[in-house]
């Protein structure tokens, strides 16, 4: 009988720390990498800013063959939009949100499939000299209380190496 009341108080000491950890974590995950571009900020800008070239420079494109791409609005301005389908990618959208003119792209990232879920794809610029441009790309979460908040401990490793492929593929496409 001792031994079972102990399982019981290791178990519920368990389930305690599994939803009291979490109360400590941030409620936000948030992933940023940067890139210098030997380019001007105008042509870094609106080769990003143009959702047709999308499939060229994203790192997530390059993991499905058979991805579906289509692109709605392509206005270049707030509610641009481009949708994926896909087998191992599952299904969603990317939405232009807002807009800096050669400072900032805010997108909003919306997943459907396999599972729902959101965030914000953020790319900041800065003009280094005439012809040289950084690019910090960013993505940001909001994370669920309890388990959601665990994603922190791994979420910037994982994002983080997306980021840097798309970076230095951008890199290689606009300085040829």
């Amino acid at each position: 009988m001792k031994i079972f009341r102990f399982i019981l108080i290791v178990i519920g000491i368990f389930i305690f720390l599994l939803f009291a950890i979490p109360f400590f974590l941030p409620n936000q995950a948030y992933s940023e990498r940067e890139i210098v571009i030997n380019q001007p900020i105008d042509s870094v800008y609106y080769y990003l800013l143009d959702l047709e070239n999308f499939k060229d420079w994203n790192p997530w494109t390059d993991m499905e063959k058979d991805l579906v791409l289509s692109v709605t609005n392509n206005n270049r301005d707030v509610g641009s939009k481009i949708e994926w389908e896909g087998d191992s990618l599952g299904s969603g959208y990317l939405e232009r949100i807002e807009l800096q003119q050669n400072k900032l792209l805010k997108s909003k990232i919306v997943f459907i499939k396999p599972w729902k879920s959101e965030a914000n794809d953020i790319m900041h610029f800065e003009k280094i000299s005439e012809n040289s441009t950084k690019v910090r790309w960013g993505m940001q979460m909001e994370l669920d209380y309890p388990f959601g908040r665990y994603f922190n401990f791994f979420y910037d490793d994982m994002v983080g190496k997306d980021h840097e492929k798309g970076l230095a593929k951008i890199k290689e496409l606009l300085e040829k």
